[in-house]
């Protein structure tokens, strides 16, 4: 069957009427709240006198995120979570000891950008943001407090920044099925109260954090 210009013409239209139905996009104003399984993996490295003594195992939690486009293509993030939970083991020196256990909350704030590319029910984006990590319930081994005749741990707080990519995608009208990925620069010193005087650590966490879950757009 032979197609003359102006039946073409027709078809290419619905075609690209057609495109733009599937295709979704956020607005400005539109509120977006996600949520989901989160996993930490830590890149970490210690340092005391320049020898590693302590590595910061994985991490299970659920994250929750709510963002506010400010236009139909920058949004602004804040990142929650429920607190994670690491043990610290020994490395080094200290190989083979279980040091202890800690807890932090992640809270971050971002910029996102989300990008026209017309990819139907996909949505990608970026993010850039500051970071900031609170630590609490640290505890020692009985024996970490032995092999290092100490008393307690304390890890201080951490303000860094954060780096994100993620996609949501569409299920149903404003519903979403939503990806993400951080690596958030982590920075902190312990600090191991002993007997013989206080030991400090250098430990840098700098975790690969990834969410799978939902999001609902209001």
């Amino acid at each position: 069957m032979k197609l003359n210009a102006k039946k073409l013409g027709v078809i290419t239209a619905s075609l690209v009427s057609l495109s733009a139905v599937n295709a979704f996009a956020y607005e400005a104003g539109d509120k977006i709240v996600r949520g989901g399984l989160t996993f930490v993996s830590p890149n970490d490295e210690s340092s005391l006198n320049g020898t590693d003594v302590v590595t910061v195992d994985d991490g299970l939690s659920l994250g929750f995120s709510g963002t506010y486009m400010v236009n139909n293509q920058v949004g602004v993030e804040l990142l929650l979570a429920l607190p994670f939970k690491h043990d610290v083991n020994g490395t080094g020196p200290l190989a083979g000891v279980a040091v202890g256990e800690v807890q932090h909350l992640p809270p971050t704030v971002s910029v996102q950008y989300y990008p026209e590319l017309g990819l139907g029910k996909f949505q990608p984006y970026v993010g850039v943001g500051l970071n900031y990590t609170t630590f609490f319930s640290e505890e020692l081994t009985p024996a970490a407090k032995a092999a290092l005749n100490a008393t307690s741990l304390e890890l201080d707080d951490s303000l860094s920044y954060a780096v994100q990519v993620g996609a949501d995608i569409e299920l149903a009208q404003n519903c979403y099925v939503n990806v993400g990925y951080w690596y958030i620069n982590i920075e902190t010193d312990a600090t191991v109260k002993a007997a013989a005087g206080d030991i400090n650590i250098g430990v840098d966490i700098n975790p690969h954090v990834f969410m799978v879950g939902g999001a609902y757009k209001f």
